[in-house]
């Protein structure tokens, strides 16, 4: 993850200048997305891409689209962080009303399903555990680079934004050096019973299969969460 582009750093017209007339109507998809990112690279480096530079895309919807890419682009190499579903909730609910708490939870059940359904499709489809990206950096980005093709270099340790230092991992604490593994239990104490429940009937399955430890909920899942008013109980 990381903030938004700073203020300034992409020139708009220039953007839109490169799109037009570039490609036709009828162009391949393929043709349309190397076009995008020529621009884009335009915008913020003043230079197209080559043919020698790799493009990189990085959405988390892209999963559900592997398919799609590989069609496009046959050579592509995918990199899929998963996240403790537990975890991952109690950070979607940060951001999100308890109303949405379904979909939440959906949304971390595709994940998991688009995990195992594209590791099928190709073996170029790397799983990666969030978890041990934050705690076990190094080795993690080792088997990045090598499901990537791409040589180990020490840089690769340190987070950077446009090759400018980036500070920290979390949206949630102050700003930091580096990676951090600090915050990685804090939804322990955070988790409602209701959450636990949800996760567990509808991810259990995927908890046993990618290695992640089933909670126990201390009270009823029938009692009110935290925070939340009658209203949306």
């Amino acid at each position: 993850g990381g903030s938004a582009l700073p203020e300034g750093t992409v020139d708009e017209e220039r953007f839109r200048s490169q799109l037009q007339n570039r490609v036709s109507q009828d162009a391949k998809p393929q043709d349309w997305f190397e076009t995008y990112m020529s621009a884009v690279s335009v915008c913020l480096s003043g230079s197209p891409i080559d043919q020698d530079i790799r493009l990189v895309e990085k959405s988390v919807e892209n999963f559900e689209y592997v398919a799609e890419l590989l069609r496009m682009f046959p050579n592509a190499r995918f990199v899929h962080i998963l996240r403790s579903p537990y975890s991952n909730l109690v950070s979607l609910r940060s951001f999100l009303p308890h109303q949405r708490l379904q979909r939440m939870v959906m949304t971390i059940h595709d994940s998991f399903y688009y995990a195992v359904k594209n590791s099928r499709l190709t073996d170029a489809y790397c799983k990666v555990h969030y978890e041990d990206l934050v705690a076990k950096t190094e080795h993690a980005v080792r088997r990045i680079a090598d499901a990537l093709a791409l040589s180990f270099e020490r840089t690769l340790l340190t987070p950077t934004s446009l090759g400018v230092p980036w500070e920290g991992n979390s949206t949630e604490v102050d700003s930091f050096e580096g990676v951090s593994a600090e915050r990685l239990g804090t939804w322990k104490a955070r988790i409602n019973p209701l959450e636990i429940h949800l996760i567990n009937q509808i991810l259990g399955d995927r908890l046993d299969e990618f290695g992640y430890d089933r909670v126990t909920p201390e009270s009823s899942y029938l009692w009110p969460m935290s925070e939340e008013d009658p209203k949306d109980y």
